[in-house]
């Protein structure tokens, strides 16, 4: 079983004029869904694809059996339509758990600061 994380391509990073690289794989710079930046592995397989940045990948952070940490491996490349479709869906849902747990803050700050 699979967890996925879609994330915002930033930067790719790879052996070029501007990166002096020891082997030919490719690293993204990314903005997962929740805001964090992650530096991630794009699967090999994927290394002809054309990528660039406000792409939308899919980052593999199922558990490794052997290391035990996430994968961290950008699986899916999602294109246009389907990205922006991804990506808004995933920024809507953050928004909505932001002004639950504001709201909230709100109703505690509020009964805390009554003194009878």
């Amino acid at each position: 079983m699979g967890l996925y994380h879609p994330c915002k391509i930033v930067e790719v990073v790879k052996g070029d004029k501007e990166v002096a690289a020891s082997d030919e794989s490719i690293q993204l710079i990314v903005e997962a869904w929740d805001e964090l930046q992650w530096t991630v592995s794009l699967d090999p397989r994927l290394s002809k694809e054309k990528i660039g940045s406000d792409d939308i990948v899919l980052v593999d952070w199922s558990i490794d059996e052997v290391t035990k940490a996430p994968k961290m491996n950008a699986i899916k490349v999602l294109k246009r339509k389907k990205g922006e479709n991804v990506w808004k869906s995933y920024k809507d849902y953050l928004k909505k758990q932001k002004v639950k747990v504001n709201g909230a803050q709100a109703k505690q700050q509020a009964s805390a600061s009554y003194m009878g």
